[in-house]
């Protein structure tokens, strides 16, 4: 979990490696960490000073020797902190920038997405919108091995927080359990309307619509996407989405007592 949050904080691999080996040691010198972790002795010291600048370790004289020592766990909690708070201050200054950005041109507009790293943030351009429906044709079980249940379940989460409710039709063959994923639960506390489309329709690559924009997402294995901002294009494709939906049936399923996700809200 640790080296999750200092890769989240920006920091290198190697050096999130030296911080961690001092939190098993308790406290140790230069040599002593390069040994242990089999790096040469002066990349050491350049990731300790890091380290040091950023408050998570301290430096300690002893007979002349520096000595090495993890600061208190709680330094690393503040710097999640002032992380936080600098994200939020750049947020509202973009938020800002966005719109008048959007409206500078009405001309469409293309943006390509390859590799399975870059097509995996192509969702985030949806955080800019609130109180926004979604139409989407979503081969569900190929997107789950495109985006990971992790990403998806915080997609999930920002969609409800945004109040972004959701219309989509999955092929019968491209299922999932969604007691295994809760984050996919349907009714009016998840904003979301499922249906199953049918017998003889599947596909492998998805897309939402919202706003004047469609992103087109491929399977794991083509690994690529592309988001078109038209608002004509999107038009056409809601019509094709309606067509789709009106054919397709409501997936018979029972909620839980207590649903899990809709908990961590």
């Amino acid at each position: 979990m640790i080296e999750k949050i200092l890769k989240e904080l920006g920091f290198a691999d190697n050096t999130i490696n030296v911080y961690v080996r001092l939190l098993e040691l308790g406290s140790a010198s230069a040599r002593q960490l390069a040994e242990n972790i089999g790096m040469p002795r002066p990349s050491i010291y350049d990731h300790l000073n890091i380290l040091i600048e950023k408050g998570l370790i301290v430096e300690q004289n002893d007979d002349n020797k520096k000595i090495f020592q993890a600061n208190d766990i709680g330094s690393l909690k503040h710097l999640m902190k002032d992380k936080i708070e600098a994200l939020e201050i750049e947020s509202k200054n973009l938020e800002q920038y966005v719109p008048a950005h959007q409206e500078k041109s009405a001309e469409p507009k293309i943006r390509h997405f390859k590799g399975i790293e870059q097509v995996k943030t192509i969702l985030n351009d949806l955080y800019w919108y609130e109180d926004t429906e979604i139409v989407s044709v979503w081969p569900m079980k190929e997107m789950l091995a495109v985006f990971g249940s992790d990403y998806l379940e915080q997609f999930n989460r920002k969609r409800i927080h945004n109040n972004n409710a959701i219309r989509i039709v999955w092929p019968k063959d491209k299922l999932i359990d969604i007691d295994k994923y809760p984050f996919v639960g349907i009714g009016k506390k998840h904003l979301r309307d499922l249906r199953i489309a049918p017998l003889h329709m599947t596909w492998n690559m998805g897309h939402l619509i919202y706003g004047d924009k469609v992103v087109f997402v491929s399977s794991r294995k083509e690994a690529f996407g592309f988001i078109i901002q038209s608002r004509d294009f999107a038009e056409l494709m809601r019509v094709q989405f309606e067509v789709i939906w009106n054919i397709s049936k409501p997936l018979k399923y029972k909620p839980p007592v207590k649903d899990k996700f809709l908990e961590t809200l």
